[in-house]
């Protein structure tokens, strides 16, 4: 629901935590521009970050451990050279 043309704050989302953005969200950053995807032999890591993000760190929890991935963006590309620490 967004606040119609009268409302104090015009155009503002409400209740976007029960609509599943939340969820969509989480899944759209982890999955899909950082690749720690869940799949049946492990995790899938391919990540595809933006030029000009260079260093990321991802806590995931999959099948009952908890893995802390570093990701190293070494390209200026959104694919490519990666070093990769778990």
């Amino acid at each position: 629901m967004i606040a119609g043309p009268y409302a104090p704050r015009h155009g503002e989302a409400k209740n976007s935590w029960l609509t599943g953005t939340a969820a969509w969200s989480f899944y759209c950053v982890s999955q899909a521009i950082l690749g720690v995807k869940p799949m049946f032999n492990g995790l899938l890591i391919d990540p595809c970050l933006p030029g000009h993000l260079k260093t990321v760190t991802i806590r995931r929890k999959f099948r009952g451990c908890d893995y802390i991935i570093e990701i190293e963006n070494q390209s200026n590309g959104e694919r490519g050279a990666i070093r990769l620490a778990l």
